[in-house]
């Protein structure tokens, strides 16, 4: 991975700097790596940074490919639909294309879409198109049957998720997004 990307005049806390080589380093051995940061720490900013370097390098693979070629999709799956739009808004900022898909809209076609899950999951499989990265915020949702099947239906190369609470004693199962297979 590179930098994480900021708003203007902001500068990463250490720990989202070290998340960022950490994903990187993860997702060059396994499909998927889970992070976990503390509520308040910044989760949201380090969510959106990490969007916009997937996006490049999606845009930057199909380059590769020749002239014409069309990037694959970065999707962000998250719990609400003011998320959606405060982290599209977020995206947006640091100059990246952004879609939403949540509701009655539907942006598609975009290098970075932020959806519900609600949303996504009553969608139709390969809306999205070929989906490179997927970011699932509150991943300790993930084990769930619901997530599970979306995760299917995405197939994305590879998957981040992103919680402050990857044990749940309540629940009985610690986050893990493993193999969708």
């Amino acid at each position: 991975m590179t930098a994480l990307p900021m708003p203007a005049g902001q500068t990463p806390h250490r720990w989202q700097q070290e998340a960022m080589e950490a994903v990187g380093w993860g997702l060059r051995r396994w499909p998927s790596v889970l992070v976990e940061a503390a509520t308040g720490a910044g989760k949201g900013t380090f969510l959106v940074g990490l969007a916009a370097v997937m996006a490049a390098q999606a845009k930057a693979a199909a380059w590769g490919r020749g002239e014409g070629a069309k990037a694959d999709a970065v999707v962000i799956i998250v719990g609400a639909e003011p998320l959606v739009d405060d982290l599209a808004a977020r995206t947006r900022a640091l100059g990246v294309d952004v879609g939403v898909y949540k509701g009655r809209s539907k942006e598609l076609g975009h290098a970075v879409t932020v959806a519900t899950v609600q949303a996504a999951q009553k969608a139709d499989p390969g809306v999205f198109g070929v989906v490179r990265y997927l970011i699932i915020d509150e991943a300790h949702h993930a084990p769930a049957p619901g997530y599970k099947k979306l995760r299917e239906a995405l197939g994305a190369r590879w998957t981040v998720g992103l919680t402050a609470t990857p044990f749940r004693a309540d629940a009985g199962f610690e986050a893990g997004l493993g193999s969708t297979s």
